[in-house]
């Protein structure tokens, strides 16, 4: 492997399916919901947020991508409107 070689670590990808499920949402959306920028946007925000819950911890994550996920939500329903 070159130094420039991207690591891809096939268990944390995420697809749009795998975003709706842990979404955890009891309103009537489907994966085929999330558009490929809201799907791009949320995948580099909860790296973000993975990587700093190394600092700030396992509750900090799940806060913020609480956060995360509510902001998806209410920008599917805002489309559907």
């Amino acid at each position: 492997m070159n130094i420039t070689d991207p690591i891809i670590i096939l268990k944390d990808l995420w697809t749009k399916e795998s975003i709706f499920e842990q979404l955890d949402n009891d309103v009537d959306l489907t994966a085929e919901d999330i558009t490929d920028e809201d799907a791009i946007e949320w995948v580099t925000r909860e790296a973000d947020l993975k990587f700093d819950a190394i600092s700030y911890g396992e509750d900090f994550y799940g806060r913020n991508v609480s956060k995360l996920n509510y902001e998806l939500v209410q920008k599917i329903k805002e489309r559907r409107s």
